[in-house]
């Protein structure tokens, strides 16, 4: 995780993966892990797709942040969405337009 696949275009939107986390700083061990494997599967997906990019991600507060970016972030997060609802913590997770 924490790789910029590439720098935003402007007419790029990005569209936020936020999972809750466990406790109120970066969460468990387990939790991070499964959220690296989701985060692997989700890039994938989305390159797949040519649907947009992967650009990150950022663990703190109480919760962790996937960062995607794409032209049409409606598409986008209708190529997340199905993968996301195959987990609890995906389903978890809170989806939002930037």
């Amino acid at each position: 995780m924490d790789q910029p696949q590439r720098a935003a275009t402007p007419a790029d939107r990005d569209l936020l993966v936020v999972f809750p986390l466990s406790n109120h700083s970066m969460g468990t061990a387990d939790e991070r892990s499964a959220i690296e494997r989701l985060a692997d599967q989700l890039e994938v997906t989305v390159q797949a797709a040519a649907a947009g990019e992967y650009d990150g991600d950022e663990i703190g507060g109480g919760q962790c942040t996937l960062f995607f970016s794409g032209a049409d972030v409606d598409r986008l997060a209708a190529v997340l969405r199905p993968l996301l609802q195959r987990s609890d913590l995906g389903r978890r997770a809170i989806v939002r337009a930037e």
